[in-house]
């Protein structure tokens, strides 16, 4: 239409600026202006412009009826009452008087009474099931403006093309825990095989639940979660409180398994922040702080993506990969924590350019029959009295590249461990080596950078077939390098 208007005449908008202009220059009266008769004259001529370009776009499609039909539509704003629009759309002069605005529908409207929106006196829960159960077959969008809400028993979303929003933190679901099942319940549970489903700007506290979880996804559901915060989800019992779980999704087994996306969300003291457990996912810049076990845990056949996350103050692990396959983490900062990333019994994970710093157990910590792993372009720093990276008990045909490992006790330790090549990295200020092997067996340790500490490179144990060759150790304290075992290649390292 806007085509036709520039072909016939002007647009809109400039009749509507061009009829301003004229009405600017009408003469104005000494110490004062009529801007009442110069906003009619404005208007007046609008309306002649816009008829007369009307007719000439009517007559250019056949004239008749369709150019006085035109003239009339063109010429003068749509006409509404009260109650026209989408989905029962109705205004009034001062307030909002339905529950559904162009189909959305707001869920303090569904409540039986009004409430403060208090602690002392909340929303309840049911006004929002009830909001849900409202929306049609093809979906829609939930509102729960900004308020406490009471969500004494779990809202249970089971339908696709669905949206659950607030303001943010300011709506705040809250329990009393009556209608809960301990180790068992979500606050919000999303079940069956659903695409569509959105919850975002929520935040959701577990106090007075016991081994419960703010979001729990099961049976199928590809969904999206973002701007949420988790608080308080806590609990000692077999499936401990979660911020948000992903299981069993679907049902089965084996994959494949279906997406879910986890944004821009904030967890603090929860059991755990995220636990992803037989899905595929990705989760990026969440901020978990002081989780009272893990950051976040995946386990089972999750795969997935971790970027971009910061985790601080989790005692055990920041970011946990325990009996999974083909994980991606990148670009993750984790300080304080346990072990920065741990990865246990698990095959084909990809950690690329994370930052850990003061980590209690490693900064890295690839262990127990894990494989096939890389670490490259880190940077591991200040993790006193442990390695920056280490390879235990059996972590075997792992790649550790081109990081960088400072002021930690070992730069990179290979503890029990066989098959692996370290090379490329920047060893420089820990406590005792650069790199530090033991009881291990055909380390490959090349092109290393290796100064200011005790030994560049150091093996201890029963350590054999090692190849040393063409790393830089010079400027360490005690020696370039000391090594034990049989059958060690090592040529073309630098010393002094």
């Amino acid at each position: 239409m806007r085509a036709l208007s520039r072909l016939f005449g002007r647009t809109t908008s400039e009749r509507a600026t061009n009829a301003r202009d004229v009405a600017d220059s009408v003469p104005r009266g000494p110490g004062r202006t009529d801007d009442r008769a110069r906003d009619a004259l404005s208007k007046e001529m609008l309306q002649e412009s816009s008829r007369r370009d009307a007719l000439r776009l009517g007559a250019a499609l056949g004239g008749g009826a369709l150019a006085a039909l035109l003239a009339d539509r063109v010429t003068f704003p749509a006409r509404a009452v009260p109650g026209d629009g989408i989905g029962g759309t109705m205004l009034s002069d001062t307030d909002i008087d339905a529950k559904r605005i162009a189909g959305v529908r707001i869920a303090s409207e569904f409540a039986v009474a009004k409430h403060a929106g208090t602690a002392a006196d909340p929303w309840p829960g049911t006004a929002i099931q009830a909001a849900i159960g409202d929306l049609p077959a093809f979906g829609g969008t939930v509102f729960v403006p900004a308020g406490t809400w009471n969500v004494a028993s779990p809202l249970r979303i089971t339908r696709s093309d669905l949206t659950l929003m607030g303001t943010g933190s300011a709506t705040r679901l809250v329990t009393n825990g009556t209608g809960y099942t301990a180790n068992s319940s979500g606050m919000i549970e999303i079940s069956g095989q659903l695409k569509g489903v959105i919850v975002e700007r929520v935040s959701l506290d577990g106090t007075n639940t016991d081994t419960c979880r703010g979001v729990i996804v099961t049976g199928g559901a590809e969904v999206l979660v973002k701007d949420a915060t988790f608080t308080n989800w806590l609990g000692v019992l077999s499936q401990r409180g979660r911020g948000l779980t992903v299981v069993h999704n679907p049902n089965t087994e084996a994959p494949p398994h279906k997406g879910v996306r986890v944004e821009s969300c904030y967890f603090w003291n929860n059991q755990i922040g995220i636990v992803m457990h037989r899905t595929i996912y990705v989760i990026q810049n969440c901020y978990f702080e002081a989780n009272v076990w893990d950051g976040m845990y995946m386990e089972g056949t999750a795969r997935g993506v971790i970027i971009g996350n910061l985790v601080t103050f989790s005692p055990r692990v920041g970011i946990f990969l325990i009996f999974t396959d083909r994980e991606t983490v990148v670009g993750n900062r984790v300080e304080d924590c346990g072990s920065g990333i741990q990865v246990y019994e698990a095959r084909g994970i990809s950690m690329v350019g994370n930052h850990m710093e003061r980590c209690s157990s490693a900064g890295i910590d690839i262990r127990t029959n894990s494989a096939h792993c890389v670490a490259s372009g880190n940077v591991v720093g200040y993790c006193s009295g442990v390695p920056g990276i280490q390879m235990l008990n059996n972590g075997i045909e792992c790649a550790v590249t081109d990081n960088i490992l400072r002021a930690n006790e070992d730069g990179v330790a290979a503890l029990g461990s066989s098959n692996n090549r370290v090379a490329g990295n920047v060893c420089l200020e820990n406590t005792r080596a650069g790199i530090y092997v033991s009881n291990s067996q055909r380390i490959r340790i090349l092109a290393n950078r290796c100064f200011q500490q005790p030994y560049g490179i150091l093996a201890e144990g029963t350590s054999d077939y090692l190849m040393v060759k063409d790393n830089d150790l010079r400027g360490n304290t005690t020696a370039a390098k000391s090594l034990v075992g049989a059958n060690a290649i090592i040529a073309d390292n630098w010393e002094s």
